[in-house]
């Protein structure tokens, strides 16, 4: 299974270092979604079916937090998110944690902590995977018997 990728980062340079670093890792990675702003973010999320999202804080028309709570409001789909960020303010990961970020990465980050955490991504949503296909065939068998 291939695992869809949104990288919502206003800074071009580093939305193409992302971009071409998932690329060229071995990570189950399929498409990549690129947005420059926070509300570019929702609406790509909105029309594609994304699994792992990237999200810089400090982007205009509508930060990286303000992005993320409306993501998570979307009912459809559970995906795995990370917090970019050169700003190491303790409410920002305090608000991060409240949208069930799974990890806070300060800029400039080196590519074996990216890689690490898609790796850890792709992990979390096989083990959700494997959880969800496990249920389903429990409740076909209760509505078989």
């Amino acid at each position: 299974m291939m695992y869809n990728v949104l990288i919502a980062e206003d800074e071009k340079i580093e939305r193409d270092y992302l971009y071409h670093l998932l690329k060229k890792s071995n990570a189950m990675i399929g498409e990549i979604y690129l947005a420059s702003n926070g509300a570019e973010a929702v609406e790509l999320f909105r029309q594609h079916n994304v699994d792992i999202v990237m999200m810089d804080i400090n982007m205009p028309i509508k930060n990286g937090l303000e992005a993320l709570k409306e993501i998570r409001q979307i009912e459809f789909k559970e995906s795995v998110c990370f917090i970019f960020t050169s700003y190491d303010y303790f409410s920002y990961a305090q608000e991060a944690i409240h949208l069930h970020v799974e990890d806070f990465i300060l800029k400039p980050a080196d590519h074996h902590i990216i890689l690490n955490n898609i790796a850890k991504a792709i992990e979390i949503l096989k083990k959700n995977e494997n959880q969800f296909q496990q249920t389903s065939a429990l409740i076909e068998k209760i509505n078989h018997t």
